[in-house]
């Protein structure tokens, strides 16, 4: 049955997935299909962070304060210092960070950093 209103369908599908016979052929999958399960989600996390740099690096992906180039160690600061709060009042961080910045239009107030320079960052923030 195809369904026009996309947000029927997914309430559908949730309810469908709760069923105990779903719940079990779905763990079945994931066991039988471990490797390939763990591959696509790494893909999923790294294409929503390459989308994400892409946007916030102004069509590089760069340190904003160094120049870094190594998409392992970039990650997403908010400029306003406010990262912990936020993070704690949406329980978003990593994929789940990065989904909610697409969701909302890349929204303003964050830039891309590298772990050292987001460290440091962080120690001139509380005078430590």
């Amino acid at each position: 049955m195809a369904y026009k209103d996309r947000e029927v369908y997914l309430a559908y599908q949730k309810q469908y997935n709760q069923r105990p016979e779903r719940k079990e052929a779905i763990e079945r999958y994931r066991q039988e299909h471990r490797k390939q399960v763990q591959r696509t989600h790494w893909e999923l996390n790294y294409l929503a962070k390459v989308d994400a740099m892409l946007h916030y690096g102004n069509g590089g992906i760069v340190c904003n304060h160094c120049g870094n180039t190594n998409i392992d160690v970039l990650c997403i600061d908010h400029i306003n210092g406010c990262g912990s709060m936020h993070r704690h009042s949406s329980n978003r961080a990593g994929l789940g960070l990065y989904r909610w910045l697409k969701k909302n239009n890349y929204p303003e107030g964050f830039q891309i950093l590298c772990w050292n320079c987001n460290h440091e960052k962080e120690i001139r923030t509380r005078g430590i």
